[in-house]
C-alpha cells in the first residue's frame, strides 16, 4: 500500500465528513432561525 495514497484517502474522507457536518449545521441553523424567529 502507498502511504501517500492512504493519507490522501483519509484526508478526502475527513474533508467530506467535515463538509457534510457543516451542511447539516447550516441546515439546522436555518431551521432554528425559521422556527425561532418567525
Amino acid at each position: 500500500m502507498n502511504i501517500v495514497h492512504v493519507r490522501q484517502e483519509a484526508l478526502a474522507m475527513i474533508r467530506s465528513k467535515g463538509l457534510r457536518i457543516s451542511i447539516v449545521n447550516a441546515l439546522a441553523n436555518g431551521e432554528c432561525k425559521r422556527t425561532c424567529w418567525h
